[in-house]
């Protein structure tokens, strides 16, 4: 507790001061924001709500799969002991977690270790409302866990204190463990070393960029809100991959406001059409038109970050989109309404492997005449492909070449 003690060695408005002075941040909800500043406005809206003040300690809204929960499980010490110097300086011992599930466990953690910290403490289930704050019969002053272990931190050691944030990689499906990096930091000192056409796109946080973010700066006002850098590999769809994180951003909504409920249905449902093969050019004004009522008319940071996937997308992926729409293919192959798999007749020698092997009984032909594919039955499975020893069955997208209309001896098909 060497944090607390030195802080109640001041009083409390030196304690707000030091804090000021050194331009303390949140990291959640509310980063880039001086500390100062989100506590001189939960203040006064308690005074002029008559509630009680509370010191609130939650994840960013937008951390979705809560993964900088750890920070709360690794080091709930030094959040605790962030919280009671908060406490301390704003004169209140009621305090709150908020927990993103039920977890009893850690639960019973946090009520017993509070109390060696003088905290009045409750447990909350769920995101934060960071834009009403006023949990009856509470105002909270909402900050996130990791910027009370760092309050918890300078108050410890001021001299050799520097500000920094945990940052993990994820490669695929792959998260690799957070380490700690001073703010200021670039993505690609984040990343490490990996050449840059093997980066597609870079998601930080929840907001997708193309690989010139690598030298985007992580400081105290750009945070990723779950405190993740994902690289994404030049085999990815982008298109695809708005539509999968739309999909789980519709889950996350609580559906309280009809902009974020609804907007991000439909962001989902035309990105999904997209890759489909029915997206058309009317469907960006639409799409442009839902991003803007979503961020201006939505209550919580849930629903103003709901739609940056997209938002990404069209800044930095607008020839992908063109492909689907107008060319009507996939760069990837990813979206299966736009592959084609057919025969190559100039490469097919009648042998009919791939007709034993294909599950749907799609291909048409005998021995010594060129065979053919229905498209309408085939499920794109790809069987045939493995099955063809001479290489004639081809995968692609977009137009297909000339093909025979009839059944046709080996070698007699004239592609003009």
């Amino acid at each position: 507790m060497t944090g607390l003690m030195s802080a109640k060695k001041q009083n409390r408005e030196e304690v707000l001061n030091k804090i000021e002075e050194k331009g303390f941040t949140d990291y959640g909800h509310y980063a880039g924001k001086l500390l100062s500043a989100i506590w001189s406005d939960a203040v006064q809206g308690a005074a002029d709500e008559r509630k009680k003040l509370r010191i609130a300690a939650a994840l960013n809204n937008c951390d979705y799969d809560a993964v900088l929960i750890s920070v709360l499980e690794n080091n709930l010490a030094e959040v605790l002991e962030g919280m009671a110097i908060a406490a301390y300086a704003l004169g209140t011992t009621n305090s709150a977690v908020y927990l993103p599930s039920e977890n009893d466990g850690l639960a019973d953690r946090i009520m017993e270790m509070s109390k060696g910290y003088g905290l009045d403490m409750q447990i909350e289930v769920g995101i934060v409302d960071t834009h009403i704050t006023n949990t009856n019969p509470f105002y909270n002053a909402n900050g996130h866990f990791e910027t009370y272990a760092a309050l918890s931190a300078f108050f410890s050691d001021p001299e050799t204190y520097r500000p920094s944030i945990l940052l993990a990689v994820k490669r695929g499906e792959v998260l690799e463990g957070f380490k700690k990096y001073p703010l200021g930091v670039t993505v690609k000192k984040v990343v490490g070393d990996i050449a840059e056409e093997d980066i597609m796109a870079l998601e930080i946080g929840t907001k997708i960029f193309d690989r010139t973010a690598l030298d985007v700066k992580i400081d105290a006002a750009f945070q990723p809100e779950n405190g993740v850098v994902s690289v994404l590999g030049p085999d990815v769809c982008m298109i695809d991959q708005a539509v999968v994180r739309m999909e789980k951003i519709c889950y996350k909504s609580c559906g309280k406001c009809t902009f974020c409920r609804e907007g991000s249905r439909q962001l989902h449902a035309i990105f999904k059409e997209m890759t489909a093969g029915k997206g058309s050019a009317s469907d960006l004004a639409l799409v442009k038109e839902i991003v803007d009522a979503m961020e201006f008319s939505t209550l919580c940071s849930v629903g103003k970050t709901a739609a940056n996937p997209v938002i990404g997308v069209l800044a930095n992926f607008d020839d992908e989109i063109e492909d689907h729409i107008k060319r009507k293919k996939c760069r990837t192959d990813t979206c299966k309404a736009f592959m084609n798999i057919y025969i190559d007749p100039m490469k097919c020698e009648g042998c009919g492997d791939c007709v034993d092997e294909c599950p749907a009984d799609c291909i048409e032909g005998d021995e010594g005449y060129i065979h053919m594919i229905d498209d309408l039955e085939c499920t794109k499975c790809g069987k045939c492909i493995e099955a063809c020893e001479y290489e004639a069955i081809v995968r692609a997208s977009g137009r297909l070449p000339k093909l025979p209309e009839k059944l046709t001896k080996v070698g007699k098909f004239k592609k003009r």
